[in-house]
């Protein structure tokens, strides 16, 4: 709401700060249509996109293969992939059809079991779930060439206008080639679900970059993107202790104590850092807005920032013009009676869908 109120020469000057890097999705869906250009200096962790679920779909096929000692798809994972977004990218309206047909029959005859050859569907659609269907083993190479070669298969499918989903699947494929370097080097024996685990370490932390220009729009950025830059209004996110500063653990096999002794950087230096460039952003700040929210499902999660303490109790002593108002927003819940009915057309896919339930 308040960006939507500035002009396009003060959003030049606006620094949007995400002090809980996890708000960036959705920032970004909630931006508003006013504003003509954004840089965005953090990427998307690809566990907040579709891949998730899609590797989980991936590897649920072949736990339920191993599972039921059978060849074919079994229903619910069937369901699954007719319903991801990586599959309809790319169906035309008469395969569409043609899909939600063997949904409705497979939900209809109670079919636990599918056999691919048998589904009347398309030679693309046949081939893709054949991709999805081919059996490991304990070959882990084979395991990722399988999955690779259904990335393939997907950038070339999904039509160029779903930029988005297709810049997905080629930064996972891209690490899954790092990673494919690793397993050609030899792996020890590995069940199932180790192999799950080990894959899911590698791409889990990968992000997908955006793109924009860094001195034009409203920037987005974390803190330590801010380093040495300079800005007249600063919108800061997540403002909770244990956001900023950070309070996760340095990853060291010296302890703590011996750090300190040998005079090596400790825990405390880390903090001294983040308070060095959050305090530093400030000095040229004419309009700052600080947020953090009272609600969590964790310890410490209601907990504003020690940041926050520290500007309202020295810095309105120390400096007679800064002003610090405190307000708390509460989400609104209209009465039944001023709801709007939304009338959904029903089309097919949705048809099938309540023909699932």
């Amino acid at each position: 709401t308040e960006l939507g109120k500035l002009s396009q020469s003060e959003l030049r000057e606006t620094l949007i700060l995400l002090a809980d890097e996890s708000l960036i999705s959705a920032l970004i869906k909630n931006l508003p249509a006013s504003i003509d250009k954004a840089n965005i200096t953090l990427g998307l962790p690809l566990n907040q996109t579709p891949i998730k679920t899609w590797m989980e779909i991936i590897f649920d096929i072949q736990e339920n293969k191993k599972r039921f000692k059978t060849t074919a798809i079994y229903y619910k994972d069937l369901q699954r992939v007719i319903n991801h977004v990586f599959f309809n990218a790319w169906l035309s309206d008469e395969l569409k059809k043609q899909v939600i047909t063997v949904e409705q029959e497979t939900i209809r005859y109670n079919k636990i079991f599918q056999n691919i050859s048998s589904l009347k569907i398309e030679e693309d659609a046949r081939l893709f779930l054949s991709f999805l269907l081919e059996d490991w083993g304990l070959n882990w190479d084979k395991a990722l060439v399988c999955i690779r070669t259904i990335n393939d298969f997907l950038l070339k499918k999904i039509p160029q206008k779903n930029d988005f989903e297709r810049n997905i699947i080629s930064v996972f494929d891209h690490s899954l080639r790092e990673f494919q370097l690793i397993v050609s080097e030899g792996l020890p024996e590995l069940s199932l679900r180790t192999f799950r685990m080990l894959i899911n370490q590698h791409w889990y932390s990968k992000s997908i970059a955006f793109h924009g220009n860094p001195i034009d729009g409203l920037q987005i950025m974390g803190l330590l993107e801010t380093r040495m830059l300079d800005f007249k209004r600063i919108i800061v996110l997540g403002m909770n202790e244990g956001n900023l500063p950070p309070t996760n653990a340095m990853n060291t096999i010296i302890p703590m104590d011996l750090r300190k002794g040998l005079g090596l950087p400790t825990l405390r230096h880390k903090q001294g850092i983040f308070a060095q460039h959050f305090y530093r952003l400030l000095h040229y700040c004419d309009d700052l807005t600080l947020t953090y929210t009272t609600i969590g499902d964790q310890i410490n999660a209601t907990e504003p920032s020690r940041y926050l303490k520290q500007l309202e109790l020295e810095l309105v002593r120390q400096n007679p013009n800064a002003k610090l108002t405190k307000s708390y927003y509460v989400t609104p819940f209209s009465s039944l009676d001023d709801t709007n009915v939304n009338v959904v057309q029903k089309k097919p896919e949705i048809k099938a869908q309540l023909d699932a339930y």
